[in-house]
């Protein structure tokens, strides 16, 4: 699967599934077609994406939920990714969320990268095959579940 493919693929990732009701991740990007992209493919792989568009809609939607993963974009628009990551490992709630760092810029600073291993994130650069990046998303999610014992 890559990146132009899923949209063709007709899903509909709102739609209600047992399998899916606690398994959300969070998608954050300020690309709207990169959002909605990831969200059909998660929807695929039985989660329940939840999209947003800033660093504000994020921390709303996570105050109240749990997440099985948050998915990242390092640039969004005039912030930076990193500082909701940091907002996600002061939270009890999402100290041990798996997040992974989403980019098409090939140029991460130094002190990017020590950012992203001190808060355990992972860094996923596009454009690597979509499925890559949900089967990665997969075993991250299952991981955190194992440890939670859910």
């Amino acid at each position: 699967m890559q990146w132009g493919e899923i949209a063709a693929a007709g899903t509909n990732p709102e739609r209600s599934n047992p399998a899916t009701e606690e398994r959300y991740v969070l998608v954050v990007d300020d690309n709207p077609g990169i959002r909605k992209m990831l969200s059909r493919a998660l929807g695929l792989s039985h989660f329940r994406a939840v999209e947003a568009s800033s660093i504000a809609e994020a921390v709303a939607f996570a105050d109240n939920h749990s997440l099985s993963a948050v998915i990242l974009d390092l640039h969004l628009g005039e912030q930076c990714g990193l500082d909701l990551l940091a907002l996600l490992r002061v939270s009890p709630r999402h100290r041990s969320t798996p997040v992974l760092i989403l980019t098409g810029s090939g140029l991460v600073t130094n002190e990017q990268q020590a950012q992203i291993q001190r808060n355990s994130a992972h860094l996923f650069y596009k454009p690597q095959p979509l499925s890559d990046l949900v089967t990665h998303i997969g075993r991250l999610a299952h991981a955190q579940e194992c440890v939670a014992g859910v």
